[in-house]
């Protein structure tokens, strides 16, 4: 299994585009901050504004119906109260798959389930911090920071629900921090080997996900500007 075997969506957050798959996002009051991230390029929610900031177009949410998903991200400037990382497409429901609710990191399906990590010594840090999340489809999920498994949840409620929302619930709502790039979702389960390469892959210098698709993967554009696309196919 290869880190690129079954990637279904990459956004190195120079801009909307998805440069894996096919879920552009449109960005309301968020800015592109080139020179700020681990990769030179971040998604900043500083901005004020009460939009729905960072939404998967309508027709193209983000598929996770399976409740087997993994997601990978860097962020800094966690905000402070509840936050949300990614969240489903139905305003009525908004089950999140990384959520923080009195300080605990876990999930939102129907209720908030935490894995047992408090984030209160990640609050306030002024450098960047890595986060994966694994789903099985069981209702068992893994939670990394760091490269490092800090919690667990066991036979819990399963997300079955494709992403529609990226960095906040809805609205202005728990905006998740100031900061968010390098962001990929996966249609399995990573290994724990997998979550610390892409750690320390983002944590070695200015190295995104792409370091680590070989050149075989890869393909420019016709314009020759950056840029990858899938070729796994």
């Amino acid at each position: 299994m290869a880190i690129w075997d079954d990637l279904v969506a990459y956004y190195k957050c120079a801009d909307g585009s998805d440069s894996w798959g096919e879920y552009e996002v449109s960005l309301t009051d968020v800015e592109l901050s080139e020179g700020i991230g681990p990769t030179f390029s971040s998604w900043d929610f500083a901005a004020s504004g009460s939009s729905d900031k960072a939404v998967v177009l309508e027709t193209n949410a983000i598929p996770a119906n399976t409740g087997i998903l993994s997601v990978s991200m860097w962020f800094k400037g966690l905000r402070t109260g509840n936050g949300s990382a990614f969240t489903s497409g139905s305003p009525t429901s908004n089950n999140t798959i990384i959520r923080i609710a009195s300080d605990e990191l876990g999930i939102r399906v129907g209720t908030v389930t935490s894995c047992g990590y408090n984030v209160t010594p990640i609050r306030g840090l002024s450098t960047w911090t890595h986060l994966a999340v694994t789903a099985d489809g069981a209702g068992n999920y893994e939670f990394y920071i760091d490269g490092s498994n800090v919690g667990s949840i066991s036979a819990g409620p399963v997300f079955v629900n494709d992403v529609k929302r990226i960095g906040n619930l809805n609205g202005s709502d728990d905006e998740f921090a100031d900061y968010i790039t390098e962001i990929a979702f996966w249609s399995r389960v990573l290994t724990t080997d997998e979550v610390e390469l892409i750690y320390s892959n983002g944590a070695s210098g200015t190295r995104d996900l792409t370091r680590l698709v070989p050149y075989t993967r890869k393909q420019l554009p016709d314009d020759q500007s950056n840029g990858w696309f899938n070729m796994s196919g």
